[in-house]
């Protein structure tokens, strides 16, 4: 993913009314210009840092595990990821056959 990619789903994401994405798709726009990596880079650093947030501070937090999952869903769309419990669903749905 590019700059101008990033720049395009923001759009996309004010047009929506997406405040969430609107937020996500900000900060990298910015760690991509302030860093100087390519985007998909920042992106791939930005998911990984998430994740290991969830797993470290959110106890007793329901609101930040919240925030935190929504985040780590908005960026694995962005980074072409499947999301845990799509893989779970897939996961489930092969086990049926």
């Amino acid at each position: 993913m590019t700059l101008d990619e990033l720049r395009l789903q923001m759009v996309r994401a004010i047009k929506a009314g997406d405040k969430q994405k609107q937020s996500v798709l900000q900060d990298l726009i910015l760690a991509v210009k302030k860093a100087d990596l390519p985007a998909d880079e920042v992106l791939a650093n930005a998911l990984k840092k998430s994740r290991e947030l969830l797993m470290v501070c959110t106890a007793g937090r329901e609101d930040l595990r919240q925030q935190l999952e929504g985040q780590i869903k908005i960026l694995e769309e962005l980074a072409g990821e499947e999301s845990d419990t799509e893989r779970e669903g897939q996961k489930h749905d092969t086990d049926m056959e």
